[in-house]
């Protein structure tokens, strides 16, 4: 067996016992701040309620938003701080420093975890409970950064060398079982990985991670390796599944969307394709057109979306006479019942075809660096350019070449946004790709000439249509 270095995962044996002793010693608040929280948005990401100045020399207890809510559904949303790296939303996230304690109930009897909160970002030693009180994550964090975990839902400490197939993982007991005289290994995101949301598990699967015999801590894998989101409810969702014999994937290979609905199921034979077994079909709508919000300063914005089509699906639901909403300066949404978003988001059908007269080619393998430069180009910032790329990755990979054209006038024609405040800019990337069985010559786009940079009030807007074939 050739040798493999496991680094020691849990290297700080001294910081975990000192910030243990600091959270035991911490007195217990008199008179917390106690704050409702919920999951919010198209991604579903854990949001505090709170618009008030926030006191000094208090701690912070956050409860579920409504009592009467389904009692799984309040277990999901409460567990959602680990999935989102216990971060704090709205002002608590730059103005406030103090101890933190999550609750799945508002009687405040079931607590989820207890954190110090400095830096800003989650400072200590953090166990996670589940309602029974029963500890299912040991995690440490310094000012925000995860560093360690002693105990978790799957492997959590790995590496990744896709150049040579190889995965290293140092904490394998986590996440390995055997299972009708079969082997499964799971993962969730690293935090050996400098990476959010994900990446570092989109990398493992791009087909260039099985040029060699897949490895894993030094042996040819045979068994399933299935990646996991971060938790959002004791539940994990797969957001892929591999089946490997000696290295090379054999069996089915299942690609799982961001809702736990099936994208993409393949069937290998030692490491060859051998049939698509299901693939999931986005050509008759516009997916998840989602809209962000810069303003230089708070303000009341109305948003009215004009579609040459119907409206499929909006959150938060889109109202007769457009979307009313109170937008604060870090870009939060509030609607008219106090409810906050970071972004709108909706999904509808179109009655004119996109023009695909000019665009670019390019290998499935090679989607991420084309779009990593192609919105940057656009004018979308890191943030934006992660969430689109993640959402459409999967899609975009499966195919051995895409035809990608990012529509200009012709979408503002098809979708047309009045926005009141005027914004300075207007940022709208709205991809519309044609999956390729092999390459062909098209007509370069342009990007430069519908590159923006951002001014003032900024409105940015991303989108994608796959079409089945392009109208020259």
């Amino acid at each position: 067996m050739p040798e493999v270095t496991i680094p020691e995962t849990n290297s700080n044996a001294d910081l975990w016992e000192e910030r243990a002793i600091e959270m035991m010693e911490d007195d217990a608040d008199e008179n917390p701040i106690i704050a409702e929280a919920m999951m919010d948005g198209p991604d579903e990401d854990f949001y505090i309620i709170w618009d008030d100045k926030i006191p000094d020399d208090r701690s912070l207890h956050i409860i579920p938003q409504g009592s009467g809510s389904d009692a799984d559904q309040i277990q999901d949303y409460m567990l959602a701080i680990v999935a989102d790296e216990f971060n704090l939303s709205s002002s608590f996230h730059d103005e406030f420093s103090g101890k933190v304690t999550v609750y799945y109930n508002a009687s405040q009897t079931a607590e989820v975890c207890s954190f110090m909160w400095e830096g800003p970002g989650a400072d200590g030693i953090i166990e996670v409970k589940d309602p029974q009180g029963t500890v299912i994550i040991n995690r440490i964090y310094e000012h925000g950064i995860w560093k360690g975990s002693s105990k978790d839902l799957a492997s959590v400490s790995w590496t990744f060398d896709q150049e040579k197939s190889a995965l290293t993982i140092n904490d394998l007991d986590q996440g390995e079982i055997q299972k009708d005289g079969k082997r499964e290994i799971s993962l969730m995101s690293s935090y050996l990985n400098d990476k959010r949301y994900h990446q570092d598990l989109t990398v493992i699967m791009e087909k260039e991670s099985f040029k060699n015999a897949f490895t894993i801590n030094g042996e040819p894998y045979t068994g399933k390796l299935t990646a996991l989101y971060n938790p959002k409810g004791l539940d994990l969702d797969p957001y892929y599944e591999l089946n490997f014999l000696n290295g090379y994937l054999h069996d089915t290979i299942s690609i799982y969307n961001d809702w736990n609905q099936l994208d993409l199921q393949e069937l290998f034979v030692n490491g060859e394709l051998d049939s698509v077994l299901f693939k999931e079909e986005y050509v008759g709508e516009m997916a998840k057109p989602i809209i962000y919000f810069y303003p230089e300063k708070e303000m009341d914005v109305s948003v009215e979306l004009e579609l040459k089509g119907s409206i499929t699906h909006s959150y938060p639901a889109y109202p007769e006479k457009g979307w009313n909403v109170h937008i604060e300066e870090d870009g939060t949404i509030t609607d008219s019942k106090g409810q906050t978003y970071y972004s709108l988001y909706w999904e509808g059908t179109n009655s004119v075809p996109f023009n695909m007269s000019s665009g670019s080619v390019v290998k499935g393998s090679e989607t991420v660096a084309f779009l990593e430069k192609a919105l940057a180009e656009l004018g979308l910032n890191r943030r934006e350019a992660n969430e689109f790329i993640i959402y459409w990755l999967p899609q975009l990979e499966s195919n051995p070449y895409n035809f990608i054209h990012f529509s200009t006038s012709e979408y503002e024609e098809i979708a047309s946004l009045n926005i009141t405040p005027k914004p300075e800019t207007v940022i709208r990337v709205m991809m519309v790709f044609e999956g390729l069985q092999e390459s062909k010559i098209v007509p370069t786009q342009d990007l430069s000439k519908i590159s923006k940079t951002r001014k003032g009030f900024t409105v940015v807007e991303w989108g994608g249509k796959e079409v089945s074939q392009p109208n020259f």
